[in-house]
């Protein structure tokens, strides 16, 4: 008996944000091309395997939220067509991000030294 497939998945664009209050962290579905838009706009990319976001890109806040818009317009332009979701859904990712947030999102592996003074 043959397995059954998964007919007209797609994936969708922006799988998950988070956010700390300052910067969000957004995992993308891959796209070629992608890194340089989040690049223009001083995104950073996790790549350390033991950071529990890695493979996310790290965004300022402001320029995210400045263009969001037309973020969503390039990469659904990149995506042509191989990927799902609408402008209402990549938004309410980033709104919902916006109202949970996560202090120490960023701050993994972070290491301080009180000086007494």
């Amino acid at each position: 008996m043959a397995s059954a497939q998964l007919m007209n998945k797609r994936p969708v664009l922006l799988r998950k944000a988070i956010f700390d209050g300052y910067d969000f962290g957004l995992s993308l579905s891959y796209l070629q091309g992608a890194n340089k838009l989040l690049l223009r706009r001083r995104g950073f990319f996790i790549r350390r395997s033991d950071h529990p976001l890695n493979q996310f890109w790290r965004v300022p806040k402001d320029k995210l939220l400045d263009d969001l818009d037309v973020l969503y317009r390039e990469l659904a332009e990149l995506a042509d067509g191989k990927h799902i979701e609408s402008w209402q859904a990549f938004r309410d990712r980033i709104t919902s991000a916006q109202s949970d947030v996560h202090r120490d999102a960023f701050t993994w592996g972070m290491k301080f030294r009180l000086a007494p003074l």
